[in-house]
């Protein structure tokens, strides 16, 4: 998986960054697409590019509905994002507070990860494979990070489309990540193997009563002592 460190490269306008900015503890991953059609041949030379756009486009969007005024952004409103080619593109420090799923708790404790697809130009291979060894390797070095989420499991949207949805629905039952992490907490075979099997059916409870709570409107990610932020 290449990885590209874009922070240095990217425009920032740290005066309109939320105080403070971070770093705060993350405890999921919510994934995004680009909303707009990428071409699935785009060399990473144009997918810099589109990271600029978006970086651009953020710094002067309005994000406040509420507070008078124009409120822009410090930046790209992504902590990383995968290019058609796969390569994964770091335009953030992964603790930062974003404006990216219109909920003021994922916003601040959630990691966004853009897939840089469209509405009918699904991910290409290259993208899943990325996807998957990122999500690993984020979830098996910071324990805290328990759970994955598409952009519209925090607020009303059509992001990350249909597939990455069911990508999202698949991907957080027991994960390969939750199978490693186990596996390194137990010495005896038999001892992994018990604790395994006994993890793996209460994640998979645990993860689908989220999903009722979501459906209920009763989730408790929507609560929060978070200092209240009326921007999204």
């Amino acid at each position: 998986m290449k990885w590209v460190d874009l922070r240095k490269w990217l425009p920032r306008r740290k005066d309109n960054d939320p105080e403070p900015i971070g770093p705060y503890d993350k405890n999921s991953i919510t994934v995004h697409y680009q909303g707009l059609e990428v071409l699935r041949e785009m060399t990473d030379a144009d997918a810099k590019q589109l990271v600029m756009s978006d970086a651009l486009e953020h710094i002067h969007r309005d994000w406040s509905r509420e507070i008078p005024g124009v409120q822009g952004g410090g930046g790209v409103m992504y902590h990383l994002m995968i290019a058609p080619s796969g390569t994964v593109f770091q335009c953030r420090d992964l603790g930062d507070y974003l404006w990216h799923c219109g909920n003021e708790y994922g916003n601040i404790h959630s990691i966004a990860v853009q897939v840089m697809c469209g509405p009918t130009t699904p991910p290409t291979d290259a993208q899943f494979t990325s996807l998957d060894k990122l999500l690993d390797e984020l979830m098996l070095k910071d324990p805290r990070l328990r759970a994955i989420y598409p952009h519209q499991f925090w607020s009303p949207t059509s992001c990350p489309g249909h597939v990455l949805v069911t990508y999202v629905e698949e991907e957080n039952m027991y994960t390969d990540a939750d199978r490693k992490r186990d596996e390194q907490t137990a010495t005896d075979a038999k001892v992994a193997r018990d604790l395994i099997e006994a993890r793996e059916s209460l994640v998979w409870i645990a993860r689908a009563q989220r999903g009722l709570d979501v459906e209920r409107k009763d989730t408790p990610f929507a609560k929060t002592n978070a200092p209240l932020d009326k921007r999204i």
